[in-house]
Order: C-alpha cells, then sequence, then structure tokens
C-alpha cells in the first residue's frame, strides 16, 4: 500500500489539492493573456509564442482570458513551463512538466505540484474535470530527470515578476540556455 490515511483524511487531502488546482477559476469577458495567446500562431517557428499557442490548438483548449479558458494565473506560468521543459500535455508530460515545476519553483511543491498529477496521472483519481485521469504515466527515471532539470533553472517560470510575454519573440533554444534548462 503506498498510502494509508482514513477516509476523512484522504477527503481533506483532495479538497486541498483541488483547491489549488482551481484557484483563481472565476473570471469574466476576455483578458489581455488570451489576446495574446490567440495572436501567437503568426511568428517564427521554434520561438515561444507559437509554441505556447500550439499547446491550446492541438488539444482544443480555450485560452486563458477566454470564459471557458482556465484560470489565467495558472495557465500562463503552467503552460510557458511546457514550452520551456519541452515536455508535451499527454499524462506521462504533465507528470513531467510539474516535476519540473516542483523543482524550479519553492512554493507548495508537493501539494500544489508532484501529489496532484501523480492523484491524476498515476493512480487514476480524478482532482477536477479539466485534468480527468489516467493510471501508470509515471516513469521513476524521467521524473527524477524532470526534477534535476528543474531545480538547474536560474529563473522560476511561476514568479510574479518573470514576464512570459517579454521572451515570446525569442527561440526556445536560446531562452533555454539562458535558463540552464537542459535539452529534454
Amino acid at each position: 500500500m503506498l498510502l494509508q490515511v482514513s477516509s476523512k483524511e484522504a477527503r481533506a487531502i483532495l479538497g486541498a489539492m483541488h483547491r489549488v488546482a482551481t484557484a483563481g477559476n472565476k473570471q469574466s469577458g476576455r483578458s489581455r493573456p488570451g489576446c495574446q495567446a490567440r495572436s501567437a500562431g503568426v511568428l517564427t517557428e521554434g520561438h515561444a509564442r507559437p509554441r505556447y499557442w500550439e499547446i491550446y490548438k492541438s488539444n482544443g483548449y480555450a485560452f486563458p482570458g477566454d470564459p471557458k479558458g482556465v484560470n489565467a494565473a495558472f495557465a500562463r506560468p503552467h503552460d510557458s513551463t511546457h514550452v520551456i521543459s519541452g515536455y508535451d500535455t499527454t499524462p506521462h508530460g504533465e507528470i513531467l512538466v510539474s516535476t519540473f515545476t516542483a523543482g524550479m519553483h519553492p512554493k507548495l511543491p508537493m501539494e500544489g505540484h508532484i501529489l496532484p498529477v501523480i492523484f491524476s496521472w498515476h493512480l487514476g483519481i480524478e482532482i477536477n474535470k479539466l485534468a480527468g485521469s489516467f493510471q501508470g504515466a509515471l516513469d521513476p527515471e524521467a521524473f527524477w530527470i524532470a526534477w534535476v532539470r528543474g531545480s538547474q533553472m536560474t529563473v522560476d517560470l511561476f514568479s510574479p515578476e518573470w514576464n512570459f510575454w517579454a521572451h515570446v519573440e525569442e527561440p526556445v533554444d536560446l531562452l533555454r540556455q539562458r535558463y540552464h534548462a537542459a535539452t529534454p
């Protein structure tokens, strides 16, 4: 058995993880990040903006700022971390991008990033409808590689001081080099 807790403790843990995952979802109308993201497909291949745009278009997601989109406060740093880390949006890739984030971002690394993806995409426990669930996506070796890659970053992409939109016209490979994000 991996974890032995009472049903009351399990509900409390899942409730806390759900609150972290859905914080800030109440949005009205369109916001600037959504407009910036929607225009992303026109830039040069290999740059950050079209890679960010592709995450939304290839998965059929509404852009942050759209009434049907996920909250921009979470989506912008999370999805820009997909771009910089190079991890895809499959269940396996979501575990790796969240592990990369936990290595890079000191705030709530376990309960905000690691546990939700292990519950959702390895144990098959649905925490929220957007994420869904999947079983068996954890690859221990890739997990630790992602952790090390994230811990080597020289910038925290979840920091309020980091502005993704200031770097969207730069090649992703240059950003990876600048931020010490080893090539995946």
